[in-house]
């Protein structure tokens, strides 16, 4: 089995953040559609959000559109405009919860996991490091129990 390693850093706030804020907002505006139809709740350069908007686009059964779709496509733009070189080819990487980066180095591999849910980056090794009479592994790195 190869070695597995946890790493010590800390790579702080879970990422995507917890959805109980956007849940809780959205069942609040639904709950009373009269009273919020007219409060800003989100603004994003020239793009503003009301309740009604929220209600129209995110209520059970309906389709996002309107002032959402509006603002994406304006942000789209922008990026097309400023930045032809990425637009279009640009990774939001706080949208993912693991990179996997594989590296080969002749009979040697690992495998590096980032995962921004767990706060951590794992680290398989094709070496048996306990096998091995080498440099000890550095202190730092802390073994996976199995089991």
């Amino acid at each position: 089995m190869p070695a597995r390693f946890v790493s010590p850093v800390d790579v702080g706030e879970p990422w995507p953040p917890p959805s109980d804020d956007a849940n809780a907002l959205r069942s609040l505006v639904l709950s009373d559609q009269e009273r919020y139809r007219s409060v800003v709740f989100i603004e994003a350069d020239r793009c503003m959000a009301t309740g009604a908007d929220i209600a129209g686009s995110f209520a059970d059964g309906c389709m996002t559109e309107g002032v959402f779709i509006d603002a994406f496509a304006t942000f789209l733009l922008k990026e097309m405009r400023d930045r032809p070189q990425t637009y279009g080819k640009r990774v939001f990487i706080p949208t993912i919860v693991v990179i996997i980066l594989p590296v080969m180095n002749n009979d040697h591999w690992s495998l590096y996991i980032i995962n921004f849910m767990h706060k951590r980056i794992d680290v398989l090794d094709s070496n048996e490091y306990n096998a091995i009479v080498v440099d000890p592994v550095p202190s730092d790195l802390q073994p996976v129990q199995h089991g």
